[in-house]
């Protein structure tokens, strides 16, 4: 007896096929790859995503690593990520969870704070 394609098959085909239609499959590999490592960064509770406007060098990591482990009461992990809109800061991911500590989100809400009190921001 034949057994019946997934959904999740039959999508993958298709994308698959839409690939090599529009000339673009030598990208599935590097596709792949980055789904992987999307995958990983969602899902694993012991990763940080940390965005900086400059690379952070290993020390700061380390420190990073101590400090957020500390609070999360687990072993974290620090990966930097390059991000150059945050104008300075950092800005965290872990899991599901995100923690804003970029100028621009402070410059945000001083914007706002002034804002609701009747003072005009250009």
């Amino acid at each position: 007896m034949a057994q019946k394609k997934s959904d999740f098959d039959i999508v993958t085909q298709g994308f698959i096929q839409y690939l090599e239609k529009t000339g673009q499959i030598s990208k599935l590999p590097h596709l792949a790859k980055e789904q992987i490592h999307l995958s990983r960064t969602l899902f694993d509770p012991n990763l940080a995503i940390v965005q900086t406007v400059i690379k952070l060098d290993p020390q700061e990591i380390t420190t990073l690593e101590t400090k957020l482990s500390s609070i999360f009461k687990r072993p974290i992990k620090v990966t930097n990520k390059i991000n150059r809109r945050l104008l300075g800061g950092l800005l965290i991911r872990i899991g599901d969870q995100i923690l804003d500590l970029s100028l621009r989100s402070k410059i945000k809400a001083v914007k706002e704070k002034l804002s609701h009190s009747g003072t005009k921001v250009t």
